[in-house]
């Protein structure tokens, strides 16, 4: 894989929790190493606060600070609508944990020798610094931080070796049959079977930034139109004559769509309707619409359009299990210290 493949994979996030720990941070986010301090980290009940450089675990003598659980914790809560989240402590105890599975993945990717290429991690760092901004911002970002460039690199390089270790001894082992294929597919058509609509529509277009005057004039232009079309009028002829879509050459024909192909207040009363049914005037970011639903029917994906995305969502799962089930055996050999419980 080549270096740029693996930025985005795996640097990604990581630059994400430095922008975030930067721009928003609390003033502890980020660290060095240290000694642990005396009485370890307060308890707010909330959140566990405390010096960045306080050490709050420690994996086969390796150090964690509370830095870089706290870099990690303002990574997630960033990517969660204010309100909907865990409360910081959980996240904390929740990020020391990770860190200290990816650590003891990593020491074991080091005792069954996976090899990876120790240049592909420079030219990481060395896109990572591109990446983090203009000339040398990367080292403001590392200073607000307080993150060395040196637990920058180790940190692709612990990723680097987990990812080897997975793929070499877990992911290339893996082989989805067919029937597992299959039975996935049968038993979850809602992910395969989608419903479809066939409408026609005549559209009289106003912009969404045009005067009252105009909005009022051409709403009322269709609602004259849907008076014609209420009193037995043909829909098609006069979707041809008072459309302004391209489908009025086709009577306002759209085809078949599913839902999410259109814009929302048009599929929403679209798909209110029953067959043959006329909708009032329907106003969207094109202008107003007539709208006449004329055929409904499930879509059913074939086996072999998806059979790709099925084996590799069930060989992520095994996946997933095999390194949680190596992660827990590592974790009862190795001598750990976690104080965020």
């Amino acid at each position: 894989m080549k270096a740029n493949t693996r930025v985005k994979q795996l640097m990604i996030g990581l630059c994400a929790m430095l922008l975030a720990a930067s721009c928003g941070g609390d003033g502890e986010t980020g660290g060095d190493s240290g000694a642990m301090s005396d009485g370890g980290p307060h308890d707010t009940g909330q959140e566990f606060v405390g010096d960045a450089s306080m050490v709050v675990g420690t994996v086969e003598g390796q150090d964690i600070t509370l830095a870089e659980v706290n870099l990690i914790v303002d990574f997630w809560s960033s990517q969660t609508p204010p309100g909907q989240g865990e409360s910081k402590k959980v996240l904390q105890s929740r990020a020391l944990q990770n860190i200290i599975d990816q650590v003891l993945l990593a020491k074991e990717a080091e005792r069954v020798e996976v090899v990876i290429d120790e240049a592909e991690v420079d030219k990481m760092l060395d896109s990572w610094k591109g990446q983090a901004g203009p000339g040398n911002e990367w080292e403001t970002r590392l200073a607000a931080s307080k993150v060395t460039i040196e637990s920058i690199r180790q940190s692709f390089r612990r990723d680097l070796l987990v990812q080897e270790l997975v793929n070499s001894t877990i992911r290339d082992t893996i082989e989805i049959a067919m029937p597992a294929v299959e039975e996935f597919y049968n038993n979850h058509p809602e992910y395969f079977d989608r419903e479809e609509v066939q409408a026609s529509h005549i559209l009289m277009m106003v912009g969404e930034d045009a005067t009252e005057e105009d909005v009022d004039v051409t709403k009322a232009k269709l609602e004259a139109v849907l008076a014609e079309v209420k009193s037995g009028g043909d829909f098609a002829e006069l979707a041809k004559e008072h459309s302004e879509c391209s489908s009025a050459p086709n009577g306002g024909d759209l085809g078949y769509f599913t839902r999410d192909r259109m814009v929302t207040p048009f599929s929403d009363a679209a798909w209110t309707l029953e067959i043959g049914a006329i909708s009032d005037i329907v106003r969207t970011q094109f202008g107003f619409h007539i709208i006449k639903l004329t055929d409904r029917r499930q879509n059913e994906t074939p086996l072999p359009a998806v059979e790709g995305q099925i084996r590799q969502f069930l060989s992520n799962q095994v996946v997933q299990e095999a390194v949680t089930k190596l992660s827990e055996q590592l974790r009862g050999q190795a001598s750990i210290e976690n104080i965020l419980q």
